[in-house]
């Protein structure tokens, strides 16, 4: 079975970045690489058109946004299964589902278990499960989140939604017994070359 890396942390913390850098080091070796496309792409018939996502990310009951989430990121993790490369996940499931727990929290004012559970038992039928043999958690405080290109959207909802992001990561990531933790505030070559390290032993 191909491995499956996956890299974790808040929006902005890197995530993409260490991908598309750990892709380009591992191809200049001749390693095969899989990146999966967007969930958006990968089920555009869950979502409506991306110019409408915010609105409908919002508005529309949780229950229906957080199912259509699990669903889609549930289809482009099985891509990693199908492929004979060497798959990086960016935005791996323990970031999907403490983004999930996030959501019901911040629309909901759920307390952290109660929006674990939720979750839990709506992906109960969905199956979205962890994939990944390598798991990376970006570590990135919710404080300097706009300090890292765009602030677009970081309205108080989206503040509070981050801090839940942040609670509900650390809440999740206690059910992982290996689980390689990057600080994200470090060089990124630093980053990478970290994460290069341990996968490549």
């Amino acid at each position: 079975m191909p491995r499956i890396i996956g890299i974790n942390g808040i929006d902005n913390s890197g995530k993409t970045t260490i991908v598309r850098g750990i892709s380009d080091y591992l191809k200049a070796k001749n390693i095969d690489v899989y990146i999966p496309s967007h969930p958006w792409d990968v089920r555009p018939d869950l979502f409506p058109p991306k110019d409408e996502f915010i609105q409908w990310y919002k508005h529309e009951s949780p229950v229906e946004v957080v199912s259509v989430l699990l669903t889609a990121y549930r289809d482009r993790d099985s891509l990693c299964e199908a492929s004979d490369s060497l798959s990086l996940i960016d935005r791996g499931y323990l970031t999907e589902f403490s983004a999930c727990m996030s959501h019901f929290m911040t629309k909901q004012c759920m307390q952290l278990d109660d929006a674990f559970n939720v979750v839990k038992e709506l992906n109960y039928d969905i199956g979205y499960r962890e994939l990944s043999d390598d798991i990376i958690l970006l570590t990135f405080p919710v404080s300097l989140y706009a300090t890292r290109g765009t602030d677009a959207g970081y309205d108080n909802q989206y503040r509070q939604y981050l801090k839940n992001l942040e609670y509900s990561i650390n809440f999740v990531k206690q059910d992982y017994e290996d689980l390689l933790v990057m600080d994200a505030t470090q060089n990124v070559d630093s980053i990478i070359k970290g994460i290069l390290n341990t996968i490549c032993d």
